[in-house]
């Protein structure tokens, strides 16, 4: 795999790269929402990030981040991260990275931690990013539901034998 031997700002990344490395970019992003899920839960002073100072080198990930008196919420970060165009924040969001994102997110935080960023992203003051939440949530309540019925049917099956 080739990668960039140059320092990229995170903010800068769609830009940069060039659209036959948007697997480069979009692991890049996927390292950023790693990183800053594992400074909010190591770090007691990590506070809003600086995503004009934070980058990827072509391989890893650095974080600039405001230090604060007390770690700032998980639902901070997934809001400053997600409510951001390059990460897939578009309008009638049509993009498939942007619930990817969401997922890595979700797979990274407790049941009672997402519960809260769902509520907290859900009503959020930037109208986009509340809508493509608010569709996220209503395909994942789909999905619940297909899961259940499912479940059931199998275990009809089984019983049946």
């Amino acid at each position: 795999m080739t990668r960039s031997a140059e320092i990229i700002a995170i903010s800068k990344i769609n830009k940069i790269l060039p659209k036959n490395l948007t697997h480069q970019r979009e692991e890049a992003k996927i390292k950023f929402i790693k990183a800053a899920v594992n400074l909010h839960r190591t770090v007691d002073s990590f506070g809003k990030i600086d995503f004009d100072k934070s980058y990827w080198n072509g391989s890893d990930v650095h974080i600039s981040y405001t230090d604060t008196e007390s770690r700032i919420h998980i639902c901070d970060i997934v809001s400053q991260v997600m409510v951001q165009k390059f990460f897939s924040n578009f309008s009638r969001n049509e993009n498939v990275f942007f619930y990817r994102f969401l997922n890595i997110f979700r797979s990274l935080t407790s049941g009672d931690e997402w519960l809260q960023v769902q509520a907290h992203l859900s009503t959020h003051n930037n109208s986009t990013l509340r809508e493509n939440v608010n569709q996220y949530i209503d395909y994942r309540k789909k999905l619940a539901k297909i899961e259940q019925v499912l479940s059931i049917n199998q275990n009809i099956l089984t019983n049946f034998h």
